[in-house]
């Protein structure tokens, strides 16, 4: 099993290393030139200490005085240089990899299915992209300031012991053998209790965006003592799991620190004697202890990075999870481009299922009429917005067919099909950005001239312009500077914007009062006119003057026909609107 585990741990900075750490080698080349540089000048140190020994205040010796200063302040001057280039450096990488890593992150999330959500929470991937890629790239930079900075100081260093005397090297090195299973053990239980931490951290975050997102809920029902609570409970348990990771980490420094000194006091006891019997020089010892306790603190902050580097390894984990989930087609290009000019839709036999297992439509068949108003009725959980998900492609039926102008939507590329949809929702998002902006989202490229007759014709160009910046006034984070009625004015503005063969109408109008309703019913019109138009509402008001009713219940189709032909041959419908 531990194998298994180190072999997983391998793949893992195998893969790490390929896709974002290579892509930077001339970086990585420039900093390990300049570590080398680091090394050496930190090796010398104690040769300088040993001629200063030995030369100058043995041998007494003018020459060695007037150049060992000199020496000794070019070797402090060129490591600074070399120190302060290469921390650069290594926090330009860092920087590097954070982007890279967030950005694959988030245009993969962005372009996975709509089950994906369903299964991580908007907490969960917020603190991926936000959080674990940043103990990612720590993790690397942490490698490469350790793992690469201290091992050449440390060859560095031992070069300069084996020089000095190698039955010295063997006694003092053989003390840090000895704690090479103990650390082994001490990572695999910091991997753990930092799995957990991260685990603990994300609950956390989704708690609290979820009591931010639901703040008017919460003051409404006068539940913030409980929600103060729920999130300090999770910070607690974060807190104790920290200090266990804390515990567990201080261990293999305390431990090294404690083998460092055994080191030293035999090298001082065996170095002692050789002096005493002149087998070494006074310099020469000073020299060899001087690299043994330099030598110490490389040795020290290589197993010190125990937690950092635990938490490296769980954060790419859980980030190559994520990436590994991919969606059902590869591109949103994927399938053929189709062209829609009609906008006839036709259901054949449609069967529907969702991932959890609850069914939704059992085999349906229906057209809607090209450039007709086709409204769908019925209960709560009747399918109605499934047949929405399914036009947009948010899901593919689990049997039978769907097709536009005589086109299978299942072998269409979802880019060119969603292209042909426009969409009015009842949950409405506004971006925190300017009202320009937000109704421009419904088309790329769309010119200020088309937008602004777009917000005409939503009713919604008088209030934009009461705004302080007009359509460049920011709207706030989900639209918080806004009414309901007006978010669902933007929104409709959008529909004008994207002009699209193919309109589908979810509630549109349920956030208006009688009066706006009323005056958004006239821009509907105009919107609906020569487009194959779909409309969901539970208002009568709404849909009773389609072309076409379709009554659903229970995922079938109960009845269809115009709103009096309904309203005369089902009671069923009759029933629905309390007629």
């Amino acid at each position: 099993m531990k194998k298994l585990i180190e072999k997983h741990t391998m793949q893992l900075v195998k893969r790490l290393y390929r896709d974002y750490v290579r892509k930077h080698y001339r970086m990585m080349a420039v900093t390990v030139a300049l570590l080398l540089i680091i090394s050496a000048t930190t090796a010398l140190q104690p040769l300088l200490l040993q001629q200063a020994f030995d030369k100058v205040f043995r041998d007494k010796d003018l020459t060695y005085l007037m150049y060992i200063p000199i020496a000794v302040v070019v070797l402090c001057v060129v490591q600074a240089i070399a120190t302060y280039y290469s921390n650069l450096l290594m926090a330009r990488f860092g920087n590097a990899i954070i982007t890279d890593t967030r950005k694959d992150l988030f245009r993969h999330i962005i372009n996975n299915e709509i089950e994906f959500y369903s299964e991580h929470d908007s907490g969960n991937l917020l603190s991926r992209i936000g959080g674990e890629t940043i103990g990612i790239a720590s993790g690397v930079q942490r490698f490469f300031n350790a793992w690469v900075k201290q091992l050449i100081t440390s060859i560095g260093l031992f070069m300069v012991m084996v020089y000095q005397s190698f039955e010295l090297t063997v006694i003092a090195l053989s003390a840090f053998a000895v704690a090479y299973y103990p650390m082994l053990k001490i990572m695999r239980r910091l991997k753990k209790l930092v799995s957990q931490s991260n685990e603990k951290t994300i609950l956390m975050n989704s708690r609290v965006l979820e009591s931010i997102e639901g703040i008017r809920v919460i003051k409404a029902f006068a539940k913030e003592d409980f929600e103060i609570s729920k999130v300090g409970q999770y910070m607690y348990d974060i807190e104790k799991t920290n200090d266990k990771v804390i515990g567990v980490a201080n261990l293999t420094p305390t431990m090294m620190q404690i083998l460092a000194g055994v080191a030293v006091a035999f090298v001082i006891w065996y170095g002692g004697y050789q002096l005493i019997h002149d087998q070494m020089t006074a310099g020469q010892l000073i020299a060899f202890t001087t690299s043994l306790m330099m030598i110490s603190r490389p040795i020290r902050a290589l197993t010190s990075t125990g937690s950092i580097m635990s938490a490296a390894l769980v954060n790419t984990e859980r980030f190559y999870k994520i990436i590994d989930t991919k969606p059902r087609r590869s591109s949103r290009d994927q399938g053929i481009k189709i062209q829609i000019t009609s906008g006839e839709i036709k259901f054949k036999d449609v069967v529907f299922q969702y991932p959890n297992g609850g069914r939704a439509l059992n085999g349906i068949s229906l057209t809607m009429e090209a450039g007709k108003k086709t409204a769908i009725v019925g209960y709560s959980g009747s399918g109605k917005s499934t047949i929405f998900n399914l036009l947009l492609k948010f899901y593919d039926p689990t049997s039978g067919t769907i097709t536009i102008d005589n086109h299978d939507t299942n072998e269409a590329s979802i880019n060119s099909l969603r292209a042909s949809i426009a969409l009015v929702s009842q949950d409405i998002f506004i971006f925190d950005d300017t009202a320009c902006n937000n109704i421009g989202y419904g088309r790329e490229g769309a010119t200020e001239e088309e937008i602004i007759a777009a917000a005409k014709a939503a009713k919604c160009h008088d209030f934009i312009m009461a705004m302080p910046d007009g359509y460049d006034t920011r709207l706030g984070f989900a639209g918080q500077n806004l009414s309901g009625g007006q978010k669902q004015r933007i929104a409709i503005a959008r529909a004008f914007v994207r002009n699209a063969p193919i309109l589908l109408l979810d509630e549109a109008t349920s956030a208006l009062d009688p009066r706006t309703e009323s005056e958004i019913q006239e821009a509907l019109e105009q919107l609906t006119k020569n487009r194959t138009t779909i409309i969901i509402a539970h208002r009568l008001s709404t849909v009773m003057n389609a072309d076409k009713m379709i009554m659903m219940d229970s995922g079938e189709v109960r009845a269809t026909g115009t709103h009096d032909e309904l309203l005369k041959n089902s009671h069923a419908y009759r029933d629905l609107f309390g007629i």
